[in-house]
């Protein structure tokens, strides 16, 4: 069963899942992900890039990210009602709307939901900057030290106690 009420408060990169897509052209474009010392970083093709918006792109970084985790770490999420971030306004509205004009966010929202069913969890997304949204953005671009530093300075984790996990695109 899943609570009534959605976790609130000091929630960081330790607690709720944080995606982020960037769409910069070349090698630094991809996608990040952070859920606790698990993070993952992918980049996408120059057909993705150029086929997809934006939208489109966070809204696939957050489904493979939100499907590797109940793949491989459902207790991670199981039973738990949280708010997670984005700095993605568009995206943010669709999922807290649980759905979307545009079919290919609709399609990625039923996913979402799929997998919500399956695992029993909930999650509603919150707006927060581009430049707030600092771990998964460095992820998102490749830039790996930056991201360790973050997770160092701001969480007290070294490199070697955070882990990379492989996410299948």
């Amino acid at each position: 069963m899943v609570p009534r009420t959605y976790m609130r408060g000091q929630q960081t990169p330790l607690e709720v899942p944080l995606t982020d897509a960037s769409r910069a052209h070349g090698k630094h474009s991809g996608a990040g992900a952070v859920l606790g010392a698990l993070y993952c970083h992918y980049v996408f093709t120059a057909h993705e890039v150029a086929q997809l918006t934006i939208m489109d792109l966070e809204g696939l970084a957050a489904v493979l990210w939100v499907k590797y985790l109940c793949e491989h770490h459902a207790d991670l999420l199981r039973g738990k009602r949280f708010v997670g971030l984005c700095d993605n306004e568009p995206f943010v509205a669709a999922v807290n709307k649980r759905g979307s004009n545009y079919p290919q966010i609709a399609y990625l929202i039923g996913i979402l939901h799929k997998l919500q069913c399956q695992i029993g969890f909930d999650f509603t997304l919150q707006y927060i900057p581009s430049k707030e949204n600092i771990a998964a953005d460095a992820l998102s671009r490749g830039r790996l030290q930056e991201y360790f530093d973050h997770m160092s300075d701001t969480y007290n984790l070294t490199p070697a106690q955070l882990t990379e996990v492989p996410v299948d695109q």
